[in-house]
């Protein structure tokens, strides 16, 4: 009697989901009857890790079509309270608290987020993909509170896990990301050390052309930015990038409002005028490329 009670539950468990699956990804969706098939589910009597993802599908899909924060944020708080009580390392144990963390960053409950963060991020030291992540997403949220210390070694832990998986363009990413954070601090002298660093890399990248242009794009941006603080202002940078046209064009947008950043800020008026007048060509150029691609 209890296996046949068992077996029905699968089905009603199974029926119920692909229902919801049908409902998400038809034209137009009906989010509605989705979101009560994934309720109904959670009538059932069903093993944790599978109420636990349930409750993880259920709140990210109230987060992207509803307005009812409260009801997503209650079933991902179950979905990680089930996800602790077991010894699973997956990916739902993970994406709950990543999630939930996202939303409680909106919300500015920033006393809420770092402490589930940094307890997932304990456990997901045998999943470096999860590790990695919340390293970024925890060093973020110090970064928002200025704590650039404590972001900064969080970043510094991901360079060594990141390097430990053979993960170079991660590994980039948080030199990357470290470097920003450095030169927020003004932290020249850790910046150009930085920097160094990531140009030997990038250039012996051997992943993507896509990735190795936008860790380019990413390194540039932090050069300009670094030459400008120390008040060398620079273009040849730009000038001798040798990606895409519109992503060079797009460098040079980026460089020429920090330029004209500077030189209002160090009171040389007269200095802008050409540096305006090169941002309006270079838009004019940048609106053209996108003409001409909406053509083609």
């Amino acid at each position: 009697m209890k296996m046949a009670s068992s077996a029905n539950t699968e089905a009603c468990y199974v029926a119920l989901l692909g229902l919801a699956e049908n409902f998400r990804t038809s034209n137009p969706p009906n989010i509605k009857l989705c979101i009560h098939c994934l309720q109904s589910i959670l009538t059932l009597q069903l093993a944790p890790k599978i109420e636990t993802r349930t409750r993880v599908q259920l709140g990210n899909i109230l987060i992207a079509h509803t307005k009812n924060t409260d009801l997503a944020i209650s079933n991902l708080e179950k979905a990680w309270e089930l996800a602790c009580n077991t010894r699973d390392v997956d990916d739902v144990k993970f994406e709950s608290a990543s999630v939930l963390a996202q939303i409680y960053e909106q919300q500015t409950q920033y006393e809420l987020a770092k402490p589930l963060l940094q307890t997932a991020l304990d456990m997901s030291q045998q999943s470096p993909y999860w590790h990695c992540r919340i390293l970024f997403q925890l060093s973020q949220l110090h970064a928002i509170e200025r704590d650039f210390p404590s972001a900064v070694r969080l970043l510094t832990t991901g360079i060594e896990v990141a390097g430990k998986s053979r993960s170079e363009y991660t590994k980039l990413l948080f030199l990357l990301s470290r470097g920003m954070l450095l030169l927020i601090d003004k932290k020249t002298g850790d910046v150009h050390e930085t920097l160094t660093t990531v140009s030997s890399l990038i250039d012996t990248y051997n992943g993507p052309t896509i990735q190795k242009e936008s860790l380019k794009v990413f390194f540039l941006i932090l050069q300009v930015c670094h030459y400008l603080m120390a008040g060398q202002v620079r273009s040849s940078l730009i000038d001798t990038y040798n990606g895409p046209t519109i992503q060079k064009e797009s460098l040079k947008v980026f460089f020429l409002i920090l330029q004209v950043c500077h030189y209002l800020m160090a009171g040389q008026v007269k200095s802008v005028k050409p540096a305006l007048k090169n941002l309006q060509q270079i838009i004019q150029t940048i609106t053209q490329l996108h003409t001409d691609e909406d053509e083609n």
